[in-house]
C-alpha cells in the first residue's frame, strides 16, 4: 500500500479509530511485558526460597556433624571404659568391674534390706597347670571356665575375673540355703568334664582336670561392706581349699574379725543371725524368738554346762530350724493341721539344716550334730536318727524341751496357745519318754525363777515364737 493510499484510508476511516487501533496494541505490549516481569519476579522469589532452604540444610548438616563428633566422642568413651574394665582373657568384667559393682549392690541392699551373696571361686591347681603347660593353656582353661560358670548363672547376677586363678560371682536378691546351693552347683559344673589343651595343631590333646573351690559370704550375716563380704568369701574359699579342695565353704563369722569378747562375740552373732533369717526368709523369723534362746542359755546354766557351751546353745537355739528355710511356704504357712504327706516334708528340715550347717563350715559344722538332733526323743522314738537319751547331745536334749514348752504356750492358725501350767504338766508327763527327765526339772526351775516379777516369761505368748513342728 502506498502512502497516497494509507492517507486515503485514514481520511476514509477517519483518526479515532486508528488511535483505538494503536491504544489495542499498546495495551497488548503491556500486558506482555507484565508478564514477563512476574515471571522473573517468581524466579527470583524461587531462588530466594532456594537458597534459604539450601541454608538451613547447611545448618542442619552442621548440626548433624556436631552431634556425630559427640557420640563418636561417647563411643571412643564408652569403648575405652569397656577396654579398662574388661579382662582381656576371659572378657568378663575385671577387678575394677567388680568393685563398682559389688559397691552398688551393697548400696541398693542398705536401701531396700534386701540380702544378696558373693562367691570367691578359685580354680583348684591351675598354677600348676599354668606352670607346666604355659601361659596359653592357662588362657584356654580361664576361658572354658569362665565360659561354664556363665552358662549356669542368672542374668542379674553378675561374674567377674577377679585375679589369675579367681573369680568373683555376685548373687542378687539371694538367701543362705539358696548362695551354698549356687556355689554347689557352679563347682559341680567347673569340674564336670576334662578341659582339653593342644601345643599345636598337629599335637594330640591333652586333657586337664580342674576343680574348684568356693567361699560363700552373705551380705549381713559376714558384713555389709565391700572389703568384709570379700575378705570373709575368701577366707571360706582358703579353707575350703585346706579341707581337701573341690568343695564349698560358708564364711565362719570368726574369720578376718577384730578380736572381741566372748559377750561382745555372743551379741553380734546373735544379731547377725537374726538379721540374716529376717532377709532370707520372713517365714523363719516369725518362729523366732529371744525367749526361747534365753530359756535354753539358762537351762544349760542350770545343768552345769560351761559358758563356751552356753554360749553354743545359744546359737543352737537361734540355727535349730534353720532347715525350714528349705521347706515350701505351703506348708509352713498353712492355716491347718499336716496332712501325713506335708509331715514327711517337714521331717525333713533337720537334715536340710545339717546340710546347710555343714557345708558352712566353721563354728556352723559345730553346731549341725546339735541341729540334726533336735527332734529326737529320750526313748528313741524321735526322728531323723532315732537316737535315744544321753546318744543325743546335750544342746539339742534343751532345744526339744524348750521348744516344745515354747510351741504350746504359742498361738497357732489352727489352735489357741495352752497354758503355761498345763504346758509344765504336759512336760513332766513326758518326761522320762519324750523328753530328757533331768533337763525338765532344770527347765522348769528357770521356768519359775522367770515367772517371779522381773522375769522373762509372761502369761502372754510373744508370737514372734517358734514352731515345733
Amino acid at each position: 500500500m502506498t502512502s497516497q493510499q494509507l492517507w486515503d484510508l485514514i481520511s476514509h476511516i477517519g483518526l479515532p479509530i486508528l488511535f483505538v487501533v494503536i491504544l489495542v496494541g499498546l495495551i497488548i505490549e503491556l500486558v506482555r511485558v507484565q508478564q514477563l516481569s512476574g515471571k522473573l519476579r517468581y524466579s527470583d522469589e524461587q531462588k530466594a526460597a532456594r537458597q534459604s532452604q539450601l541454608q538451613e540444610a547447611y545448618t542442619k548438616q552442621d548440626e548433624l556433624l556436631k552431634q556425630i563428633h559427640v557420640l563418636q566422642v561417647e563411643m571412643d568413651d564408652l569403648e575405652q571404659t569397656r577396654t579398662i574394665m574388661t579382662d582381656e582373657t576371659t572378657g568378663l568384667p575385671n577387678y575394677h568391674a567388680v568393685m563398682s559393682r559389688i559397691d552398688a549392690e551393697l548400696a541398693r541392699c542398705a536401701r531396700t534390706q534386701n540380702a544378696c551373696a558373693i562367691l570367691f571361686i578359685h580354680l583348684d591347681s591351675f598354677k600348676r597347670i599354668n606352670d607346666t603347660w604355659g601361659q596359653e593353656a592357662g588362657d584356654v582353661i580361664l576361658l572354658e571356665a569362665s565360659s561354664r560358670l556363665l552358662r549356669h548363672i542368672r542374668a542379674e547376677d553378675f561374674l567377674g575375673h577377679y585375679g589369675r586363678e579367681d573369680f568373683a560371682l555376685l548373687l542378687v536378691e539371694m538367701d543362705l540355703a539358696g548362695a551354698v546351693q549356687a556355689a554347689e552347683r557352679l563347682r559341680l559344673e567347673i569340674g564336670s568334664s576334662s578341659y582339653s589343651w593342644s601345643v599345636d595343631e598337629s599335637s594330640p590333646p591333652t586333657t586337664l582336670e580342674i576343680t574348684a573351690s568356693i567361699g560363700v559370704a552373705l551380705y549381713g550375716l559376714h558384713g555389709t561392706t565391700r572389703d568384709a563380704l570379700l575378705q570373709h568369701s575368701a577366707a571360706a574359699m582358703l579353707r575350703a581349699r585346706k579341707d581337701g579342695r573341690n568343695r564349698v565353704r560358708m564364711a565362719d563369722l570368726s574369720e578376718s574379725q577384730p578380736i572381741a569378747t566372748e559377750s561382745e562375740e555372743s551379741g553380734a552373732e546373735e544379731a547377725i543371725i537374726l538379721s540374716t533369717l529376717t532377709a532370707a526368709h520372713p517365714q523363719a523369723m516369725e518362729k523366732q524368738a529371744y525367749r526361747l534362746v534365753t530359756l535354753a542359755e539358762e537351762t544349760a546354766r542350770e545343768i552345769g554346762c560351761s559358758e563356751q557351751e552356753v554360749h553354743l546353745i545359744r546359737l543352737s537355739a537361734l540355727l535349730h530350724d534353720v532347715g525350714k528355710l528349705g521347706i515350701p511356704d505351703a506348708i509352713l504357712d498353712k492355716s491347718g493341721p499336716l496332712t501325713t504327706e506335708e509331715w514327711e516334708v517337714m521331717r525333713l528340715h533337720p537334715q536340710i539344716g545339717q546340710r546347710i550347717l555343714s557345708q558352712a563350715g566353721g563354728i556352723f559344722a559345730t553346731l549341725a550334730h546339735v541341729i540334726v538332733a533336735h527332734h529326737e526323743r529320750w526313748d528313741g522314738k524321735g526322728y531323723p536318727l532315732g537316737l535315744s537319751q544321753h546318744d543325743i547331745p546335750v544342746e539339742a536334749r534343751i532345744l526339744a524341751v524348750v521348744d516344745s514348752f515354747d510351741a504350746m504356750t504359742s498361738p497357732r492358725p489352727y489352735r489357741e496357745p495352752t497354758s503355761i501350767e498345763e504346758a509344765r504338766n504336759e512336760l513332766l508327763r513326758c518326761a522320762g519318754s519324750q523328753f530328757d527327765p533331768e533337763i525338765v526339772i532344770a527347765f522348769l526351775r528357770v521356768l519359775n525363777r522367770s515367772l517371779s516379777p522381773g522375769g522373762v516369761v509372761s502369761e502372754a505368748p510373744s508370737q514372734a515364737s517358734l514352731s515345733s513342728r
